[in-house]
């Protein structure tokens, strides 16, 4: 029966050929995984190994569950299913605004991590040099995953996969705002 399939193709680049690796290597992998598809039929989902993958939590939630589970109750005869065609057409509206809400879900746990941390501007952190930028380094503070620019600090060169300690300097969740440096 048609449903809103979620599938992923393979990885744009394996980083890994094992199950397991560093915090840095999966992060970095985790950037190469391709997004996931939304369909009416059944396919491969590389990113959990199976073959068909739906999902069916609080309709109140996403719009995509609630037609999962109208399927489900029309294959126990209790409504009229929706066609391939219904399903697709669902798809192409509900797009856009579900991308709305995923930007939304994002930037609203970020408020909140942010807004976390502000109490703790002066506090040392542990974190892991992802990559060099110009003038500065993105940096990951692990005991958040939270991802943030850190400036050059004078000659010191660091390298991706570095671990460091950095100090919050400041923090401003309202404008998605957090500064920190080494030391």
């Amino acid at each position: 029966m048609p449903a809103v399939f979620r599938s992923q193709p393979e990885p744009r680049e394996r980083l890994l050929r094992q199950t397991e690796g560093t915090l840095f290597q999966n992060w970095m992998q985790r950037k190469h995984l391709s997004r996931f598809v939304l369909g009416w039929r059944p396919e491969h989902h590389s990113g959990l190994g199976l073959d068909a993958y739906v999902t069916a939590t609080s309709p109140i939630r996403k719009y995509y569950d609630l037609i999962t589970q109208r399927q489900i109750r029309a294959t126990l005869g209790l409504e009229d299913p929706y066609t391939s065609g219904d399903i697709q057409e669902l798809l192409q509206k509900l797009e856009r605004p579900m991308g709305y809400v995923g930007k939304i879900q994002f930037r609203r746990n970020r408020y909140w991590l942010l807004k976390y941390l502000e109490n703790r501007i002066g506090q040392k952190e542990e974190a892991i040099v992802l990559t060099k930028r110009n003038n500065g380094y993105q940096i990951l503070l692990t005991e958040y995953m939270l991802e943030c620019f850190m400036p050059q600090a004078g000659s010191i060169s660091l390298k991706p996969e570095d671990v460091i300690r950095i100090t919050i300097q400041n923090i401003n969740p309202r404008n998605d705002v957090i500064s920190v440096f080494m030391g």
